[in-house]
């Protein structure tokens, strides 16, 4: 039993919830689906080393990149008209609009929300 107690000690101190901050909880580091939309922005918010950023714009760069992919290879209809290259900063600063453009919509999954964003930002010329 002695050989337990500083292990247990261990889990108990670090499954215990922080006092400092009870209302906090930190953003998660990875994108599940079901992730809102306020989720993935609070990620793009975060300290540019940290891992939910660094989570945050592997998504948008990865959905910019797949939307760019469909259009080119499938030539769906013409409602998304990128640019060739797009910086991450600004795909991280459309989906920020786009949340505080859209406070009734917060509630979307990012699946939904970001191609969206994407779109509106990037409309094909009439």
């Amino acid at each position: 039993m002695k050989a337990h107690v500083p292990y247990l000690l261990c889990v108990a101190i670090f499954s215990t919830p922080s006092l400092a901050e009870p209302n906090q909880s930190p953003p998660p580091s990875t994108i599940q689906p079901g992730t809102t939309i306020p989720t993935l922005n609070k990620m793009c918010q975060e300290n540019a080393s940290s891992r939910p950023y660094t989570a945050c714009v592997a998504y948008l760069r990865g959905l910019f990149d797949g939307m760019q992919q469909v259009k080119i290879v499938e030539g769906l209809k013409n409602t998304f008209c990128p640019p060739v290259t797009a910086e991450t900063d600004q795909l991280r600063l459309i989906v920020d609009g786009w949340v505080r453009d859209n406070p009734k919509n917060l509630g979307v999954s990012v699946g939904w929300a970001v191609p969206l964003a994407l779109s509106l930002a990037f409309p094909c010329p009439k």
